[in-house]
């Protein structure tokens, strides 16, 4: 990291420090508290769980019948993060999975009024059945063989494309919300900037894989690659919604930026540096991707950072071994200005002050994954809550954790109330009501560690 990003992280930090407190943020609160939901929530004690119903508005088109959809969003288990939106007062949703419905909806859920709010619809429906199944069976390596199956699935492809997909303000998205026209795994690559209103979505189409579905488009619809080339802006593989416009854009601008391919990475908004992190460590794409940048929404900036004086993120991996591979979850804590991560059994923390990472702790009784586990921050008892699966599977061995950065132990917590329902479970700490919220559809299950303190 250069020494002027130093010194600006310090004086934003000392500054966050003196004022003490989370922005305002672009948006003032949506939703109105439902008194009765609200009683219910306050009456939840110490180390106590409850499960409650929810209500879903906002569909349409159909989609109000969608199994998928209709009581909430499905959870998508390669994406488990809610992140919460201290101005509106919820936590947002999209994502993707394998081998299930490639969606480009949007979700907020508000917990005092105990409702999933759909901002915006699948535009184009399910993606996944048009690039991965029927694309290969038209214009594969192995087409279909079949003439009456290859020229329906043509015919359908095509329409597809000319219903659902153009290429508008250098990039490749569908028609009516403006969003992803086939989104990767989402991992734990979501969060929300109240600066600017906009939930970020890192969905992993860099610009090699921008220019490999342009040329698909360009082959299903008759257009010349090469003259369609010229349009595409320079950019890389993160998105953001704007819930007030319903409407996703996709981040275009010149280098220096991150490549966003690797898989696996995190995404996550620190309030008092006012910035996003990027965090990148995957073995898993040709080649490595190793990588930490800091994104500021508001000047549209990004800057690389070079933590424990200049090394660079694969030796702190693989060397020194003080720092997470992929698939790791996270959750900052303002307080201690330091963002801790999970990865199976090893707790990690970034000191974003020192700008360091350091290995904390291995506990045998803790497995944490971003397509298996929940974790957050409890910055009401100062804790750090983890939604665990000792086995690493979403069976009945899941239990729930607490850490304490202070003392850099774990504990496994037995709640009073009903258990976790079955079901995979994406969730987030809100702050409003001092409760950890792990949500499927349906039925949401709440969570307090303590209850707050007078002040």
């Amino acid at each position: 990291m250069t020494i002027r990003l130093l010194l600006a992280i310090g004086l934003v930090l000392s500054a966050g420090a003196a004022c003490g407190g989370e922005d305002e943020g672009k948006w003032k609160p949506p939703y109105q508290n439902d008194p009765a939901v609200v009683k219910q929530l306050d009456a939840l004690g110490d180390n106590t769980a409850m499960v409650l119903p929810v209500k879903v508005t906002g569909l349409e088109g159909g989609c109000e019948k969608n199994d998928w959809l209709r009581q909430g969003p499905f959870t998508r288990a390669y994406c488990t993060k809610m992140p919460y939106a201290p101005d509106r007062r919820t936590a947002f949703y999209c994502g993707q999975d394998h081998n299930l419905p490639h969606y480009n909806d949007c979700w907020e859920f508000h917990l005092g009024s105990a409702t999933w709010y759909c901002l915006s619809n699948p535009d184009g429906g399910n993606c996944e059945t048009i690039w991965r199944q029927l694309v290969p069976k038209v214009w594969g390596k192995k087409p279909e063989t079949d003439p009456e199956k290859l020229a329906k699935a043509r015919a359908q492809v095509v329409q597809w494309m000319q219903d659902n997909v153009t290429l508008e303000n250098g990039y490749l998205q569908t028609r009516k919300n403006g969003g992803p026209v086939f989104g990767w795994h989402t991992w734990d690559g979501l969060s929300y900037d109240p600066r600017v209103g906009k939930m970020f979505w890192v969905v992993l189409d860099d610009q090699e894989t921008q220019l490999g579905y342009l040329q698909t488009y360009c082959q299903v619809l008759g257009k010349d690659f090469e003259e369609e080339k010229k349009k595409l802006k320079p950019g890389t593989g993160m998105w953001s919604f704007d819930p007030g416009t319903k409407k996703w854009a996709r981040w275009t601008g010149a280098a220096p930026h991150p490549r966003m391919r690797g898989m696996g990475g995190t995404l996550h908004y620190l309030p008092d540096l006012k910035k996003m992190i990027w965090y990148c460590s995957a073995t898993n794409v040709v080649p490595h991707e190793y990588g930490m940048w800091s994104y500021d929404a508001v000047a549209d900036k990004w800057e690389e950072i070079r933590p424990n004086d200049g090394k660079d993120i694969g030796t702190l991996i693989h060397k020194e071994k003080v720092a997470p591979l992929c698939e790791l979850q996270v959750a900052y804590s303002p307080k201690h200005k330091k963002l801790v991560a999970v990865l199976a059994k090893d707790t990690f923390v970034y000191d974003a002050a020192a700008n360091a990472w350091s290995k904390v702790c291995t506990d045998e009784e803790q497995y944490a994954s971003d397509c298996r586990t929940v974790f957050a921050y409890d910055s009401a008892s100062d804790v750090f809550l983890l939604f665990n699966a000792p086995k690493g599977e979403w069976d009945d061995a899941r239990n729930l954790r607490a850490f304490d950065l202070k003392t850099g132990k774990w504990e496994t917590l037995a709640p009073q109330g009903p258990a976790v329902p079955k079901g995979t479970r994406k969730g987030y700490y809100d702050p409003e009501q001092n409760a950890l919220v792990l949500a499927d559809q349906g039925p949401v299950w709440v969570y307090r560690y303590r209850k707050a303190e007078m002040k």
